[in-house]
Formats: structure tokens, C-alpha cells, sequence
């Protein structure tokens, strides 16, 4: 547990004729070249995408800690708009950041993207809420922690990278590496500094260097058959 009471406080408590559909066979090469052209992925390098992924993560973060800060979560004993502080709220700028940068890259739209996340993150919230009462009968708070992210990548594993890009399952591993070293650098920073909100974006933007680096490495690895993209 952090020795910090205050961020342990934070963190712990308990084709015109088809203009919806494109087919990957049965169009001309200039239809092709169009269709690549419009679900292309911004062009980006990785500097400025890991910059972005950090930004929104620690923003996400931030956010969270001043709505609990403003007391805005009610009863600790209610524990859902709580799990929902520490999953939807940090969640929703990143899944914006995936949805505009990632989605296209594997020929996903903006809105299916940014739909099915936020149903990870639900299931997130859910976990964790369940996990809430289970965490107190023991003193390691890694469970918890993986709650935070590990559901949400599960879903996005399954009905968003799994058959578009290789090796998509490195996605669930790289939330579970998130979520332990989100616990780990809370541990040591929180001995260390004062400011409690310096603290969680600072261990917020560190982990998801991990998670970003993963997913632009999946951006390079798309899967070349597809049987079908959605066009806006």
C-alpha cells in the first residue's frame, strides 16, 4: 500500500452506390486508392504520437483527481461513481486520441472506435466495483491497479485489433505492465513529493509511455486481408 495517505486515499480506497459499405474485392484500383487515402491514418511520426498518447492520458488523469478533489464522488461506501472516476474520466481523452490516430489505421471509423471503448472502460468500472470489497481483505493493491486497465484493453483485444493488426494480443500484456508500473512508481513518488496531483500525472504519463509505444508498434503490423471497411 503507499505509505502516502492522501494519494493512497486518491487511489485505493476501497463506391457512390454504396456509400456506407467498401468491399475490399470487386472495385477498380482507383476506388482502392481512394478508399486507402480516406481511412489513412493522420500522418504522424512517433515522437508526436507518443507526446499526444502521454498528454491525454495525463490530462485524463488530472481531470479525475480535481472531480475527486471537489468531493464529486460521494460516499466512499458507494463505490460505483468511483470505479466510474477512475476508469471513464481518465479513459475518455485517450479513447478520443485512438479513435482520431489509431482507428484509421486499421480501417476502423471514429465513432465504432470510440463506442466500443467506452464499453471497456464500463467494464472497467464494473471490475473494479466489484474488485472494491475483495481488495480489502488484503494488503496488495496490484489487483486493483489491473482493474484500471486491463478490462478496457480486453475488449479493444477482442472486437477492435484482434484479425487487423499482428501480435494484437501484446495489447492486453502491455495493460497489465501499465498497471503494475502505475503501482509501482505511485509507491515510490508518492514517499517523495508533496503535491499529490504532481504525483498522479507524473505516474500517469510514465505508464502509458508503455501502453503507447505497444499500440504505435501495432500500427506498424496491420493486417493486409480485410474483408470489408466502413467508409464515413
Amino acid at each position: 500500500m503507499f505509505p502516502n495517505p492522501r494519494f493512497t486515499d486518491f487511489l485505493l480506497v476501497r463506391n457512390k452506390k454504396s456509400p456506407n459499405i467498401v468491399y475490399s474485392m470487386g472495385i477498380d484500383s482507383t476506388e482502392v486508392s481512394r478508399m486507402k487515402t480516406k481511412n489513412a491514418a493522420p500522418s504522424i511520426g512517433l515522437s508526436a504520437f507518443l507526446v499526444m498518447w502521454v498528454m491525454a492520458t495525463a490530462l485524463g488523469w488530472l481531470a479525475a483527481y480535481i472531480l475527486y478533489e471537489l468531493n464529486l464522488v460521494g460516499n466512499y461506501d458507494d463505490g460505483i461513481g468511483y470505479a466510474l472516476l477512475l476508469t471513464v474520466v481518465p479513459g475518455l481523452p485517450l479513447a478520443l486520441v485512438q479513435a482520431k490516430f489509431v482507428a484509421p489505421k486499421f480501417n476502423v471509423h471514429f465513432n465504432f472506435w470510440l463506442s466500443l471503448t467506452v464499453i471497456g472502460l464500463l467494464c472497467s468500472a464494473a471490475t473494479l466495483f466489484l474488485l472494491n470489497d475483495i481488495s480489502r481483505n488484503f494488503d496488495d493493491p496490484r489487483l486493483l491497479f489491473t482493474a484500471l486497465f486491463v478490462p478496457t484493453a480486453i475488449v479493444q483485444w477482442l472486437f477492435l485489433l484482434n484479425n487487423r493488426a499482428k501480435g494484437a494480443w501484446l495489447w492486453v500484456i502491455a495493460a497489465i505492465i501499465s498497471a503494475l508500473l502505475f503501482n509501482f512508481l505511485g509507491e515510490m513518488l508518492s514517499d517523495m513529493m508533496l503535491d499529490e496531483s504532481l504525483v498522479i500525472v507524473i505516474v500517469a504519463g510514465v505508464q502509458s509511455l508503455v501502453s503507447g509505444g505497444v499500440m504505435w508498434w501495432l500500427m506498424q503490423q496491420p493486417q493486409t486481408k480485410a474483408k470489408k471497411v466502413k467508409a464515413v
